[in-house]
């Protein structure tokens, strides 16, 4: 690789952090407009049920293709047989539309038991959104060829520009009823596929419908079945936990919906980028290397990565939220069980960065049924927790039933990788360092939540700065005395080939 392809390598992740910390802020302003418009409503119980049925449905299919078509990209295979599997796949999600639209309001009725009015509402804003919703589903292809060539970045910048504009239709036309949000949201997201494509084309993607069998499509279909089990089964259970919700009082579903939606900008900005970033990495050093040593230490530094923001969050958390939500129709015990559900979602996302990462370790050696395999297991667990949880705390069961299923899900993948593939000389120092993580993380809530709580700053703005900056320097400072090769780590993850 040549210098010049090595700054860009080194700064890519950088700057796809950044991008999407950009994007995540406007889906944050975006969000701080709607609960100041609509609050804790019935209207935002309806939208929020609407867009849990079409997540589940692209969450089904479509959001595992790019684990399939980006390493064929990457091997350069016959582009014949990439068009013929993303042409079954998409035939495969029209057919489930069509039968969305059909029993829509049967299946809001069965899952919501709310009045007629509710499901009504709820049924026009899903038509609306299912459209715009299949259209940028096919930016995952767009995106995975991007991911192939290097160009992590270009599908981030449409996204803003698409968010900026909804943004600016939402500040000029305050007076929107919940029906037209939705339908320049939809708009938002036709637009960004419009870009994404021509990028694409410009790129040298190419796509022509395609029926054909051959080896490697028979290939592809018989890795992706896995891996719609497991997102099948994942998918049921986040939306069995929004049909729980949708039972509750009026309000509760849109709670749920903004410490999901924290939650997944927490996500997207962290664990998507470094997902991103790494899984061709992780393919190519298999490939040439087999090199469990490479993988075992941007495990441990991601996880390190995703413990700081958990920290930060439930220092500044509270004050984030009242910033962004606490505001217009939205109460403050509303602000108060958004925080306390997002600062328990955002406990397990350092779960989830370790078995992700697993999970495409195993799939970039072309196994996805461990992945499958765990999938059901964990969304059963989830599913029965919640069930039992949310009749005695109600809203937070939800969410402690998710975070418990992710704990069972890492432990039970730990031990099908020690199984198949064994650690490598130095294995039991990889449970240690995660330790060590954890212990950093918790000293650094506690020396600074003591702080917070004895010095008092009434402005929140001035407060998030203050015991912002507070946490990251005490948590740079224990990292740097208890995990003495963080530098070394953190440099071989930004500069790997």
């Amino acid at each position: 690789m040549g210098k010049k392809n090595k700054i860009m390598n080194f700064g890519t992740l950088p700057i796809m952090i950044i991008l999407t910390c950009v994007s995540q802020v406007l889906v944050l302003v975006k969000s701080s407009i709607l609960a100041s418009s609509f609050g804790a409503s019935m209207e935002m119980d309806a939208f929020s049920l609407a867009n849990s049925i079409v997540v589940f449905i692209f969450g089904i299919l479509a959001s595992g293709v790019p684990t399939i078509i980006l390493p064929h990209y990457i091997n350069k295979t016959d582009h014949k047989s990439i068009n013929t599997f993303i042409t079954y796949i998409y035939l495969l999600i029209f057919v489930l539309i069509i039968f969305v639209l059909f029993s829509k309001n049967t299946i809001i009725s069965l899952l919501s038991g709310r009045p007629e009015e509710f499901t009504i509402l709820s049924g026009e804003i899903l038509s609306i959104l299912i459209v715009g919703q299949f259209v940028v589903s096919v930016t995952n292809v767009t995106i995975s060829f991007f991911q192939s060539r290097g160009k992590y970045n270009l599908p981030r910048v449409t996204a803003i520009f698409s968010n900026t504009l909804l943004i600016l239709v939402l500040l000029f036309r305050n007076d929107l009823t919940i029906y037209q949000y939705a339908i320049c949201f939809s708009g938002s997201l036709m637009l960004n596929f419009f870009i994404d494509m021509v990028l694409a084309y410009k790129e040298g993607w190419k796509f022509k419908p395609t029926i054909q069998i051959d080896p490697q499509v028979k290939n592809m279909l018989k890795t992706f079945t896995p891996i719609i089990f497991s997102s099948g089964v994942y998918q049921i259970s986040l939306f069995i936990d929004s049909a729980i919700v949708s039972r509750l009082e009026t309000g509760q579903l849109t709670i749920l919906s903004y410490s999901s939606q924290i939650t997944n900008m927490v996500y997207s900005i962290i664990i998507a980028n470094l997902l991103t970033f790494s899984y061709p990495q992780i393919v190519k050093s298999i490939q040439h290397e087999k090199n469990q040593v490479y993988f075992w230490k941007i495990t441990s530094t991601f996880h390190l990565f995703v413990c700081l923001i958990v920290a930060g969050f439930i220092v500044v958390g509270k004050e984030g939220v009242s910033v962004f939500l606490g505001h217009g129709k939205f109460s403050d015990d509303a602000v108060s069980r958004v925080y306390i559900g997002t600062s328990i979602y955002i406990i397990g996302q350092q779960i989830s960065i370790v078995r992700e990462l697993i999970y495409r370790y195993f799939y970039s050696i072309g196994n996805t049924k461990i992945a499958a395999v765990n999938s059901v297991i964990v969304s059963i667990s989830n599913i029965i927790i919640s069930l039992i949880l949310v009749h005695f705390i109600g809203y937070y069961g939800i969410i402690i039933g998710t975070v418990l299923a992710a704990t069972i899900s890492l432990t039970i993948v730990l031990f099908q990788y020690r199984r198949k593939i064994g650690f490598f000389s130095e294995g039991r120092q990889i449970l240690f360092r995660l330790t060590k993580n954890l212990i950093i993380c918790s000293i650094t809530i506690f020396i600074v939540l003591m702080i917070k709580n004895n010095v008092i700053i009434h402005n929140q703005l001035l407060a998030i700065i203050s015991f912002g900056s507070m946490t990251l320097l005490v948590f740079a400072f224990l990292s740097w005395a208890l995990q003495r090769n963080i530098k070394d780590d953190i440099l071989l993850t930004l500069k790997k080939k």
